[in-house]
C-alpha cells in the first residue's frame, strides 16, 4: 500500500508514521465533510456523529491544509502542530482551517504527524474551545503562509488572558500564540543517532540552559518560546538538565531515553507552569518530546549523580573488595589499583555504602560503612584508601590517620574543558610517604605542591603530550623518582593521577611499592613508568637505545655491565609485557619494530643486583 495514502477500514482511518516529507501533489481534497480521492474519484462520506479515532481527527487537520485552492502543480511544506498552551481553558480545543473543522477536541500536549501541507497560499487556523458548534466559536485566528519545501513545527503556546496568570520573569509576552519554527528535520543527519531541538515553553519560567549531562550545553540562555539548534545523541538513555542561567544550578533533570530510536528526530519542549498556585492550578511543568509521526512522549523527572570508584587501599588483606549500596552488591571483587567507569547513582537520598573483603557472602560481611547523600547533577570520585589495621603498618610521617577510608571527591570531571587537553587532578594515596611535590622534570612548573597523604589537588589542564615528571621533596631539592607521563592517549579526557603503594614496603607487610597511576572515566587504570635511571650516576653501566624514534628496528646497547645475569623487558604504557629476554648476556640486543603499533614504549634492563635502568622508546 502506498505509504502516503489514507487507508480506511470500517469507517476507521489510519495514517502510517511519516518518515520523510517530499513535496508531492496531495492525494485528497476535503469538501464539507467528505473526502474525494483525486486519483479514483471515489467519495468517502464521514459521519461526524460517529466516534472516530483521534488519529483520524488529526488526519483531517493534515488533509484540510490542501483546501480551498488545489492546483495540479501544488507546492507543499512539511507541517506539524503541537498543542502546548497550558491555560486550563484550552485543555482541549477545536481547530478550523479556512472555516472548516479540521481537528475535534485536540488535547493539550498532543501533536499531529508531520505531513505535506499546501504552501504558497494563505491559510487561516482558527482556534475554538473543545466541543465548539462551528467556526463562529473561534476565539483566535492565526493567518499563516508556508514556504515551499520548508519543514515547520507550529506550536500553540501561552494563555488567553495574561492578567490572570503569573507574568514571564524576563518580560516576554505570554499571550496565546501560534509560533512557527522552520528548518525542522524529519530524519537524523547522523545515521543511527537521535536528533532533537529544544523549545522553552513555560510561561512563568526564567531564562534557562538546556544541558545534556556530561556532554555539553544544548541551548544557552533560552528564553520563553526560544528554539535551539539540533543536538545529535546516541540512541541511548541520557539526561537533560534544565539549569538556571544566572546561578548555574539545576532546576530539574529529565531522563531522555532514545533507545531504539536511531535516525529519528523530535521537538523537545518544556510545558506547563513552574508555579501552579499562581497560574489557576494549571499543569505542572514537565518535559515532552513530539516525534514526526505525532507521538508525544513525557520524560520522567529524576535526580541522578555519577560516581567513579577507585581501589587504592594498599593493605594486602584488602587486595580485593566487595562494595554494597542500598542493600545490594554494587561492585564484586574490586581489585587493588582498579577503577569503575562512571556509574549512575540516586541523588538526594541517604545511601549506605558498605565495604567488605572480596568474595563476601552478603552485606552482613561489611567491615566498614559510609553514609553518603549525592547531589543531583554532580560527578563524584570515591577512593578506597588507607589500611585496615594501622598498628600493623608504618605510621604516616606527617601524623595523618591512615585508617581505612572512603575518600569522596565531589567536583569530578568526565572530560577536558578544552579540546586537545587532558584535565587531571592529583591524589596523594601513599600512607607512609612524606610531603611531596610533583613537577615537570628539572624546571617545573609544580603541579601538586606540598601535598600529604589524603590531599586532593584542583584540576590541571595540560596539552595531551608526553611529559617527564619528578616526585620531589617539598623544597624541590631532592628528586625521589622520575616518571614518564604520556598524556597523548587521553586527549579530551579527564583523569585522576594518584600515588599508590608504600614508600617502604618492608615496613608495611611487603605490600605494593610506591608508584604513580592515572584512572580515566571509562575505568581504565594505567601506570606512569618509572624512568629513574642509575645510568645518571657516575661509574655505573651505560645503556642506550638507538635509533630513537625507531622505524624498522632499535638496538639496545649495554656497556660496562657488572657480572651476573641481566634481564631486558619491553612494555607498552598499559604495562603489557611485549618482550622478556632472560638472560641478556650479549652487549647488544636488536628489536624488530616493524610490526609494533606507533607510540611510546618502555625498555628496562634489570641487573642481577636488582638495580635497573629504564629508557623510553618511540616507534613511528
Amino acid at each position: 500500500m502506498n505509504q502516503n495514502k489514507l487507508s480506511c477500514f470500517a469507517e476507521t482511518c489510519y495514517l502510517p508514521p511519516v518518515q520523510e516529507i517530499k513535496p508531492v501533489k496531495p492525494d485528497f481534497v476535503i469538501t464539507n465533510l467528505s473526502i474525494i480521492s483525486l486519483k479514483s474519484s471515489k467519495k468517502i462520506t464521514i459521519n461526524k456523529q460517529k466516534n472516530m479515532k483521534k488519529i483520524f481527527q488529526l488526519l483531517l487537520l493534515c488533509l484540510w491544509m490542501f483546501t480551498p485552492c488545489f492546483k495540479a502543480s501544488a507546492q507543499t511544506a512539511g507541517f506539524q502542530l503541537i498543542h502546548n498552551a497550558a491555560d486550563p481553558a484550552l485543555d482541549t480545543i477545536d481547530i478550523y482551517v479556512n472555516g472548516n473543522l479540521a481537528a475535534d477536541d485536540f488535547a493539550f500536549r498532543s501533536a499531529t504527524p508531520s505531513i505535506n501541507a499546501l504552501a504558497g497560499l494563505p491559510l487561516n487556523l482558527g482556534i475554538a474551545g473543545g466541543n465548539s458548534t462551528g467556526v463562529n466559536d473561534t476565539i483566535k485566528n492565526f493567518p499563516i503562509t508556508l514556504t515551499n519545501g520548508q519543514v515547520y513545527a507550529a506550536m500553540l503556546t501561552g494563555v488567553l488572558n495574561p492578567g490572570n496568570f503569573a507574568a514571564n520573569p524576563d518580560g516576554q509576552s505570554t499571550a496565546f500564540d501560534l509560533k512557527l519554527y522552520n528548518n525542522i528535520r524529519l530524519v537524523s543527519l547522523t545515521p543511527g543517532n537521535a536528533e532533537y531541538v529544544t523549545i522553552h515553553g513555560i510561561t512563568d519560567a526564567p531564562i534557562m540552559d538546556f544541558v545534556i549531562r556530561n556532554k555539553g550545553t544544548q541551548a544557552d540562555n533560552s528564553t520563553y518560546k526560544t528554539v535551539s539548534g539540533y543536538a545529535s545523541v546516541p540512541a541511548l538513555s541520557s539526561y537533560l538538565d534544565l539549569m538556571d542561567t544566572a546561578q548555574g544550578s539545576i532546576y530539574t533533570t529529565y531522563a531522555t531515553d532514545f533507545s531504539g530510536l536511531g535516525d529519528s528526530t523530535a521537538v523537545l519542549f518544556t510545558s506547563g507552569f513552574q508555579d501552579t498556585s499562581l497560574n489557576q492550578g494549571g499543569a505542572v511543568a514537565g518535559l515532552f518530546g513530539a516525534f514526526a509521526n505525532g507521538t508525544v512522549v513525557e520524560y520522567p523527572q529524576v535526580s541522578i549523580a555519577f560516581l567513579q570508584a577507585i581501589h587504592n587501599c594498599a593493605d594486602p588483606a584488602a587486595d580485593s573488595l566487595d562494595i554494597y549500596a542500598l542493600g545490594f552488591l554494587a561492585v564484586d571483587n574490586f581489585e587493588f589499583r582498579k577503577a569503575t567507569n562512571y556509574l549512575e547513582v540516586p541523588a538526594g537520598i541517604p545511601i549506605d555504602v558498605g565495604v567488605a573483603l572480596g568474595n563476601s557472602a552478603s552485606i552482613n560481611d561489611t567491615i566498614k560503612n559510609f553514609p553518603v547523600v549525592f547531589e543531583n547533577g554532580k560527578n563524584y570520585i570515591a577512593i578506597a584508601t588507607g589500611v585496615l589495621d594501622t598498628s600493623n603498618f608504618a605510621a604516616n610521617p606527617n601524623g595523618i590517620n591512615i585508617g581505612f577510608n572512603l575518600q569522596l571527591i565531589d567536583f569530578a570531571r568526565v572530560k577536558a574543558l578544552n579540546p586537545g587537553d587532558v584535565d587531571y587532578l592529583g591524589v596523594h594515596g601513599s600512607t607512609d610517604a612524606p610531603m611531596l611535590d610533583v613537577m615537570i622534570s628539572g624546571t617545573g612548573p609544580v603541579f601538586f605542591d606540598n601535598y600529604v597523604f589524603g590531599d586532593v589537588s584542583q584540576y590541571v589542564s595540560a596539552t595531551a603530550i608526553s611529559y617527564n615528571i619528578d616526585v620531589t621533596d617539598s623544597g624541590n631539592t631532592v628528586v625521589y623518582g622520575s616518571y614518564l607521563a604520556d598524556l597523548g592517549p587521553y586527549t579530551n579526557q579527564s583523569g585522576v593521577v594518584f600515588s599508590s603503594g608504600f614508600w617502604d614496603p618492608t615496613a608495611n607487610q611487603n605490600g605494593a611499592s610506591y608508584g604513580l597511576f592515572i584512572a580515566i572515566p571509562n575505568g581504565s587504570v594505567y601506570p606512569f613508568p618509572n624512568i629513574t635511571g642509575i645510568d645518571n650516576q657516575q661509574g655505573l653501566p651505560e645503556f642506550t637505545v638507538a635509533p630513537n624514534p625507531a622505524n624498522d628496528f632499535a638496538v639496545l646497547r649495554l656497556s660496562h655491565a657488572p657480572a651476573g645475569v641481566h634481564t631486558a623487558t619491553l612494555t607498552d604504557l598499559t604495562g603489557k609485557l611485549l618482550l622478556n629476554k632472560v638472560p641478556m648476556t650479549d652487549q647488544t640486543l636488536t628489536l624488530d619494530t616493524r610490526n609494533m603499533q606507533p607510540g611510546l614504549y618502555v625498555v628496562q634492563i634489570t641487573f642481577a643486583s636488582g638495580a635497573s635502568i629504564v629508557k623510553k622508546l618511540i616507534v613511528r
